[in-house]
């Protein structure tokens, strides 16, 4: 009996999600050079991305 009158409440609404977070994560480039440089700097490119991205995703999701 004294749960009906929390059966006719509204759920909670969900708070926006800020644009910062909402936008998706960036393509990855594509690889074409053949210089041990250029590839060592690709990869720390799509590390920083890749952390960028993830910080996002655990921002939005709290983990």
């Amino acid at each position: 009996m004294t749960l009906t009158g929390c059966a006719s409440s509204t759920p909670p609404s969900r708070a926006p999600i800020p644009a910062n977070l909402a936008s998706p994560c960036p393509e990855v480039d594509s690889f074409t050079s053949t210089s041990w440089d250029d590839l060592m700097k690709s990869y720390l490119k799509l590390v920083i991305q890749y952390s960028e991205c993830i910080n996002k995703h655990h921002a939005l999701v709290g983990n």
